[in-house]
């Protein structure tokens, strides 16, 4: 997927979850601008917005079975906003 499309996608995902969960558009669009910007950092080869979308492709595949399809599509964002290459000894988990 091209990265215009991926970002597109992505934002489309993001502004259902968060209408679903009744953000201010301006709150959305603020976390947005965050999420694409720390997701799309240089120094991340693994942790990017690809990975985010491989993520919603897991997620699609067991949607019948959680429970708070809002809190997993939360973690799916944030599990990773901050990404520090050289951190050690699991400090990324």
């Amino acid at each position: 997927m091209a990265r215009r499309e991926l970002v597109q996608s992505l934002s489309l995902r993001w502004s259902a979850l968060c209408s679903r969960l009744k953000v201010p558009l301006a709150l959305q669009s603020r976390w947005w601008t965050l999420l694409e910007t720390r997701y799309t950092e240089p120094q991340r080869h693994y942790h990017t917005l690809a990975h985010l979308n491989e993520l919603y492709s897991c997620l699609e595949e067991f949607k019948e079975q959680i429970v708070d399809i809002s809190a997993v599509e939360l973690a799916i964002f944030f599990h990773d906003i901050i990404y520090n290459p050289r951190a050690t000894g699991g400090k990324n988990e």
